[in-house]
């Protein structure tokens, strides 16, 4: 799934999906030049994914993105971001806001089990991360360079 400008998506269930590249289950990104990017995902279901980057989902130069009430789990990444991969390449500002996820049993041959973030502004709210694993740094949850979490 490939989502751009603004988007939505309550009460989803993304599963065994599989590419080589970036976001196996989702890739909301900023086009350049387009319209701010924000997006929403809540109540919603993200297992059994593989991507290069991001296994679950991936979202890049997200202006605002807020995810409430999912599940991400059993996602591969095959670098980066097993769970989830957020980063900011070009455009203003971003912020990125979690509430109540769960995040189990990702996993990424390289950095962030559940997830990596590289610069992305994030905050989280009573997420749970639970049985994440990268082979060469954070398992569970990987900041990376200049982000404020």
């Amino acid at each position: 799934m490939f989502v751009f400008a603004r988007s939505r998506a309550p009460w989803a269930t993304i599963t065994n999906n599989s590419l080589t590249g970036r976001g196996g289950g989702l890739l909301a990104e900023l086009v350049e030049d387009a319209v701010p990017l924000s997006v929403s995902i809540h109540n919603s279901i993200f297992t059994y994914n593989t991507g290069t980057y991001g296994g679950g989902l991936a979202m890049y130069s997200a202006t605002r993105a807020d995810m409430r009430n999912n599940v991400i789990a059993h996602n591969t990444a095959l670098k980066y971001g097993g769970g989830m991969e957020c980063a900011k390449y070009y455009g203003e500002g971003h912020v990125f806001t979690a509430y109540n996820n769960t995040w189990a049993h990702n996993s990424a041959l390289i950095k962030g089990g559940a997830a990596i973030t590289h610069p992305c502004n994030m905050t989280l709210h009573s997420d749970r991360f639970l049985g994440n694993a990268a082979q060469q740094e954070g398992g569970g949850f990987m900041v990376y360079g200049g982000t404020d979490v």
